[in-house]
């Protein structure tokens, strides 16, 4: 395994237990959801992240149509 894959797979170890985590938005999606947002305003190390509500092989479609922040923020789309 090279350092780079180690290190990617040590940062996703954080969201396995996502309830210590400070302050996040979660939003947990059902088999074939779909979120659309006009507009998405990241701020102040803010994260908004998506995740399958059942099972990791589930997929759901996100689209945005305008990402904007000051650049110190996340939006995660795990799987």
């Amino acid at each position: 395994m090279t350092t780079s894959g180690y290190i990617s797979m040590c940062s996703l170890c954080r969201y396995k237990h996502i309830g210590l985590q400070g302050a996040s938005t979660w939003i947990f999606a059902d088999k074939g959801e779909a979120f659309s947002f006009s507009e998405i305003y990241i701020l102040g190390n803010a994260h908004l992240a998506f995740m399958p509500k059942n099972s990791y092989t589930d997929s759901s479609t996100v689209f945005a149509g305008n990402v904007v922040g000051d650049k110190t923020g996340m939006i995660l789309f795990l799987k």
